[in-house]
């Protein structure tokens, strides 16, 4: 634990002295389960039960044979002499047994088990742990127990704090006397008019804490949770949603068949078009959500509306920030709407009513134009056209000098301001104001301190200003020199701090699109060769039908479920390392057109995502349904889980090491039954 090894208490035996203690423990070992099968619990059994559990006290089943045996004896018992006695024989093979580990997890539980009796000192206790402590300051199991005891005691968490703060004046660097600060704080200071009086306090210990020490790790966790405790918090609210507030579409429906064609107009003035049986609505939050409720409006009135149902992007439980719901268009009248969307839950939620106006029309089949999207014959990849030309480079170095100004968002937008749902007290600006310049004096004297360029970082964050935007995505750029064993983290922060920046101005935005007209209805938007290790700040791109994320750092594309209107999406050398990195791409049923070659998918041996799908021996459909012919469904049953039910036509798998595995290829093919182009050869089946 925090790096520590467990050190043996005592010098280790010779090897005929382990073979005897291991004789021993296993016919203790013996005798003890024959015991607990034919519930025996006389002093003899007991006595070999407490020579077990000294010699080794993570038998967790012999722990609870001697609750049992308490149970039975101290229930025998009608003197409350004899019933506090054998609670006593019991704290003391405890502390015999945390001779033996102190950190052992079935001696502590039994210990507490025995203390909640209510006949035990519980002075004795705290003299105890204060040995403890004093020994191991850092022994979480010890901090878990003396809360335990507090609260049997009923002392107060002001007494407590005293203790707490004793602990961190004798080593800045006990960290757990800093967490159980923390815990005790948290009830004190919730709802309090003097909150800040109480904070002020914390960050005058924790200020001195790390310019004493200011690579210890300890009191910068701590900051971190009082920075959670002072941070600007916004209210729930809508920060995306596609059609967008304000916007029009219009809806053709051809006669005789199911689809509609829906056109639209994207924040940079181009005209996107798709296909589709249903109007699907998207709203985005700033934050999770497991349930949400909307109120669905039009005008003129239509029937039905009221019966839609709003589910997670993900279709589960889960909580999600993306949530959708479907209007059926077909019964339409030929007319102008105009439709408001109310978010009734969460109730907080600070900034609906989202409005749009919907055109509908009826046309003959010869006045619908075909959908280019499906022209799988004359597709290319933007990857395909070099991202190193002038035009290119020039561009990217524009993008690194150019700033954000928020405020040239369209009146009205969701977008216009991020700060503008800021719940803001002027405490909380001052507080953070001295952070800022605390921690900024700590840096012209420790300047490559990876915890002051961190936290600073956050702290800036926190405050919710725009104007410190660059000066947060300088010094995430610059922690991964310092400290590279955190590269990825402080990349994938650079990457969403960066995405949002870019995507709050259509200006700049448009710098990334590239037209292509003679190939497709709509260009491409273009994130290609940004370094980019992270990219969920969708919430502004919903509208986007093909997406350029090639020549990136990509290792997973989460958060991309939310643009249900993507078509066509490039993901081509990127570091995706295994098929199961892709599973977020199911959620888009638009999807047809997808390029993930140049990744290490087989690269690794070892795909940890695996483990979040059911396993192939529990999953008999995805077993069945890639088990026939010659397909290896053992091998392969992850290309189900992720492509199957997914409307490909499209893929290219070529530079990855399972791309010349034929009984891969075959198996995507038998998973993509709509799949035409594999690495730009027509499938045959």
């Amino acid at each position: 634990m925090h790096g520590r090894k467990r050190i043996p208490i005592g010098q280790a035996a010779d090897k005929g002295k382990d073979q005897t203690k291991t004789n021993n423990l296993k016919k203790l070992l013996s005798d003890f389960l024959r015991n607990h099968h034919e519930r025996c619990y006389s002093k003899e059994a007991l006595k070999q039960n407490a020579q077990l559990l000294e010699l080794n006290p993570e038998v967790y089943t012999a722990w609870n044979y001697r609750k049992l045996a308490v149970r039975h004896l101290f229930e025998s018992e009608i003197d409350e002499a004899a019933r506090k006695l054998i609670l006593d024989e019991e704290l003391q093979l405890v502390e015999r047994a945390l001779q033996s580990n102190v950190k052992s997890y079935g001696a502590w539980h039994h210990r507490k088990w025995v203390i909640d009796f209510g006949l035990s000192s519980l002075d004795h206790e705290f003299m105890l742990l204060k040995m403890l402590l004093k020994a191991d300051c850092r022994n979480f199991h010890g901090w878990n127990y003396r809360r335990f005891c507090v609260e049997m005691k009923g002392m107060t968490p002001e007494k407590e704090l005293e203790y707490a703060t004793e602990k961190i004046n004798e080593n800045f660097s006990n960290y757990s006397a800093w967490h159980y600060r923390s815990k005790l704080l948290s009830p004190l200071i919730k709802g309090k008019e003097n909150k800040e009086d109480v904070l002020n306090e914390e960050y005058r210990l924790v200020n001195q804490a790390y310019f004493t020490e200011p690579d210890d790790q300890s009191a910068w966790f701590y900051n971190t949770w009082l920075l959670g405790e002072t941070k600007i918090e916004s209210g729930p609210h809508v920060v995306g949603s596609w059609p967008e507030d304000g916007s029009s579409i219009s809806v053709d429906a051809q006669e005789g068949s199911s689809f509609v064609a829906v056109n639209f107009r994207t924040p940079l003035d181009s005209e996107h078009r798709f296909e589709s049986r249903t109007l699907t609505l998207v709203i985005y939050f700033n934050e999770e959500f497991s349930d949400v409720a909307a109120t669905i409006r039009s005008k003129p009135e239509l029937p039905h509306l009221s019966e839609v149902q709003w589910r997670s992007v993900s279709g589960t439980e889960a909580p999600s920030r993306a949530w959708l719901a479907d209007i059926p268009v077909q019964s339409f009248a030929e007319t102008e709407y105009t439709f408001f969307v109310e978010v009734s839950s969460p109730k907080e939620c600070q900034n609906t009513p989202i409005s749009f106006k919907l055109k509908y029309t009826k046309r003959g089949t010869s006045e619908v134009s075909r959908d280019q999207n499906s022209r799988s014959e004359c597709y290319s990849w933007p990857s395909k056209k070099s991202s190193s030309d002038e035009s290119q480079v020039g561009m990217r170095l524009e993008l690194e000098r150019l700033t954000v100004d928020p405020s040239s968002a369209e009146p009205g937008s969701i977008k216009q301001d991020p700060t503008r749902y800021l719940r803001r007290d002027n405490w909380q600006e001052t507080v953070l104001e001295e952070q800022v310049d605390i921690l900024r004096e700590l840096l012209e004297l420790e300047e490559n301190s990876k915890w002051t360029l961190l936290t600073l970082a956050r702290v800036l964050a926190a405050h919710g200003a725009s104007r410190y935007t660059d000066e947060v995505l300088k010094l995430y750029k610059r922690l991964p020199d310092i400290d590279p064993d955190h590269a990825e983290y402080y990349k994938a922060q650079y990457s969403i701090l960066y995405v949002d920046k870019i995507t709050r101005s259509p200006d700049i935005l448009q710098k990334l699109w590239w037209d292509v007209e003679d190939r497709l209805s709509a260009g491409w938007l273009r994130w290609n060769g940004l370094s980019l290790s992270d990219f969920r700040s969708v919430e502004r791109l919903l509208w986007v039908q093909r997406l350029d994320l090639s020549h990136n750092q990509l290792r997973t594309v989460d958060g991309l479920e939310a643009m249900q209107l993507l078509v066509a999406l490039d993901v081509s050398h990127n570091k995706l390392p295994n098929i199961t990195s892709l599973a977020s791409l199911r959620l888009i049923p638009s999807l047809q057109y997808l390029n993930i070659s140049q990744n290490e998918i087989g690269d690794h041996q070892v795909d940890a995502t695996r483990y979040s799908f059911p396993s192939v021996l529990t999953n008999q459909m995805c077993f069945s349904s890639l088990s026939k012919g010659n397909v290896n469904a053992e091998r392969s049953w992850e290309l189900q889980a992720v492509f199957g039910g997914m409307n490909l036509k499209v893929l290219d798998i070529a530079g990855n090491s399972v791309a010349s595995d034929e009984i891969f290829r075959e198996t995507i093919v038998r998973a993509l039954p709509q799949l035409e182009l594999l690495d730009g050869e027509q499938v045959k089946r």
